[in-house]
């Protein structure tokens, strides 16, 4: 049986890794909050089948009123992304097919998330496009 060896530095990978993850899904969640918030129609991990006609098996992390939402990390660390092969390529030719099939797609990295970068793409809306009157049917009440 092989041995791992522990030293600090793999002990500060981890932690450092770790961090990431939590930051990175409180970003998310931040991203998810503003624009539920801002009335958005939000659907997460969508496949594409159930969008276009395909029978590759892709998924759009987000669905934001018809536009697509892609999270992309991994930057820093030379990840599936960015670093070239088959992870890019199938990023690439699954951007492709949503533009052929007429999506818009809007591409962030967790930096951007951080400094808010989305809200120029989604802007804040001061009422719900989808009400009926004193309700919008995202549930909330509307300020007159």
């Amino acid at each position: 049986m092989k041995h791992t060896r522990i030293t600090r530095q793999s002990l500060r990978q981890v932690r450092i890794k770790k961090n990431f993850t939590s930051r990175n899904k409180l970003l998310k969640q931040a991203f998810i909050d503003y624009l539920r918030n801002n009335h958005y129609k939000i659907s997460e991990e969508i496949v594409f089948t159930k969008l276009m006609n395909t029978t590759r098996v892709f998924r759009a992390d987000y669905l934001v009123d018809g536009i697509i939402v892609e999270i992309n990390g991994g930057q820093w660390v030379n990840g599936r992304h960015n670093r070239g092969g088959k992870g890019y390529e199938n990023d690439l030719t699954k951007s492709n097919l949503a533009q052929k099939n007429g999506y818009k797609i809007y591409q962030f990295t967790y930096e951007q998330l951080e400094r808010k970068e989305y809200m120029d793409f989604f802007p804040p809306q001061n009422h719900c496009p989808r009400s009926n009157g004193s309700r919008c049917l995202c549930g909330d009440k509307i300020d007159e």
